[in-house]
């Protein structure tokens, strides 16, 4: 666990991706503040960009892509 203020966000982070889990596999009901979801979002994206994350996990540097960006929308949506 690294000092600073990253810590208590990672744990928060991966505490709220692990309760989902949990009750994504034994059917409980599941619920998370809008920013906390926005906060597990970020994160995730973050961390394999983070430096040094490569040697921790190799695999994180294929993640980081050749320059793409996201999209978000609809796709294959006809106008009407």
């Amino acid at each position: 666990m690294r000092a600073g203020p990253a810590g208590p966000r990672r744990m928060l982070c991966d505490t709220a991706v692990h309760h989902y889990d949990a009750a994504a596999t034994t059917g409980a009901a599941f619920g998370i503040a809008d920013d906390l979801a926005a906060e597990v979002i970020t994160e995730g994206m973050e961390m394999p960009a983070s430096p040094g994350s490569e040697s921790l996990k190799p695999s994180l540097v294929e993640l980081r892509g050749r320059g793409e960006r996201p999209g978000y929308g609809r796709t294959g949506a006809t106008a009407g």
